[in-house]
């Protein structure tokens, strides 16, 4: 399905339940949401596969709007569907469940878990290697001293 049928089937089913001003809301949402996926390299056809049946989604906004079709407004920041696909995301007046995912979000995803996990390992080995560091200076200082302390008493002792 195409952009203009998503947007045509989304408009039809939503002036189903509301006025025009509020579908319209609704529609433009979608639209500028297809819009930005589109601008970041997901394909159209990947992005509205993605949000599911056009049909659905004005039901499930019918639904949460019943009695206040104008309680929430379309955009609104707790709205943004932007994240891990696959994730589900409940947000005031619906839930989305984003299916598949493009190959270069995993890989971004996966990337970034890589990296922290190397940054992770890379402070532990560091501060491992300052305190293992320092265990040996405190050891190389700490064995001529004693070995000097020794020396001073027997020669003292035998002085005596």
């Amino acid at each position: 399905m195409e952009k203009e049928e998503f947007i045509s089937k989304l408009h039809e089913a939503l002036l189903e339940n509301m006025n025009e001003g509020a579908a319209m809301k609704h529609v433009n949402y979608y639209s500028n949401y297809i819009e930005e996926q589109k601008q970041k390299g997901i394909p159209e056809r990947e992005v509205i596969e993605n949000l599911g049946n056009p049909r659905l989604i004005a039901k499930t906004i019918s639904d949460s709007n019943v009695g206040n079709e104008e309680s929430h407004n379309p955009g609104s920041s707790d709205e943004y569907f932007g994240g891990n696909p696959g994730t589900s995301y409940t947000t005031g007046w619906s839930l989305i469940n984003h299916k598949g995912s493009s190959l270069t979000s995993k890989l971004v995803f996966w990337g970034i878990i890589a990296f922290i996990l190397f940054l992770i390992i890379g402070i532990v080995a560091s501060t491992l290697g300052v305190i293992f560091l320092v265990i040996r200076l405190i050891i190389k200082l700490i064995i001529p001293i004693a070995i000097a302390i020794a020396i001073v008493y027997l020669v003292k002792s035998l002085k005596k």
